[in-house]
């Protein structure tokens, strides 16, 4: 690459405000195969023909791959680079969130963005008069009073609740204890979702199967809740906070 595709690569990042990449990073297992370009903390790195991205994906890395041809041409990196934008974006919004993400909710997220929707807040607390708290949605927006859940007991339910039902399916002595719990947590989302829709929000719960079942569900899960969020203007209704 010459000194002016280079400049415009940077010209790019900053524009992106994509974090300071790590120049000729070495390959753990390979040291005369490093990326050019690389991000370590989110083990994402950009590499040009002459490299080998197998490589590195066989580590978990995400690398794209930017021919000397497209480098000499803005909309070429700015492809690539948009791309490692949202990937850090994505990590981004996960480190920030109180709540642990599954990978359904990653792929949910990532579909979200990818929409063209803003980004989700994944730390509104919901509760009561009394102050008590009835649930965190996995994504909300706030100035539309919109939130949606993505219901996957097994993963919600918590570590516990993993732990009874691998013992369950060793004794059936603890099926009931699994079965009560996993009452207890529907009734408990039931309760605080029928108080939030009361108060004024709107909750699209969108399946851990609808996530699975092909691209063509998620993309309606998706095309609901970019609908529904561009209907939604509370400027003029009546609401009782949270």
């Amino acid at each position: 690459m010459t000194a002016d595709d280079w400049n415009r690569l940077y010209a790019v990042l900053v524009a992106l405000e994509v974090p300071q990449p790590v120049m000729n990073f070495p390959h753990p297992k390979d040291k005369d195969d490093p990326l050019p370009l690389a991000w370590p903390k989110q083990r994402i790195g950009i590499c040009f023909d002459h490299n080998d991205p197998k490589a590195w994906e066989r580590i978990d890395w995400r690398v794209f791959r930017l021919t000397r041809q497209l480098a000499r041409e803005l909309p070429g990196p700015l492809r690539f680079i948009s791309d490692v934008a949202f990937a850090h974006r994505i990590e981004q919004l996960e480190a920030d969130a109180k709540q642990k993400t599954s990978r359904t909710e990653r792929v949910l997220l990532e579909a979200i963005m990818r929409a063209g929707l803003p980004e989700p807040d994944r730390n509104i607390e919901i509760r009561n008069d009394d102050g008590r708290l009835l649930t965190i949605p996995d994504f909300a927006w706030e100035d539309r009073y919109l939130a949606v859940f993505l219901d996957g007991w097994a993963f919600h339910a918590g570590k516990e609740a993993k732990e009874a039902l691998t013992a369950a399916a060793k004794d059936a002595g603890h099926r009931k204890v699994v079965q009560d719990r996993i009452k207890t947590k529907a009734s408990s989302d039931a309760a605080a979702r029928a108080w939030m829709t009361a108060n004024g929000w709107t909750v699209i719960a969108v399946g851990d199967g609808t996530v699975d079942e092909g691209a063509q569900a998620l993309a309606d899960a998706v095309d609901n809740i970019c609908a529904t969020w561009a209907r939604l203007d509370h400027s003029d209704a009546v609401r009782s906070a949270p």
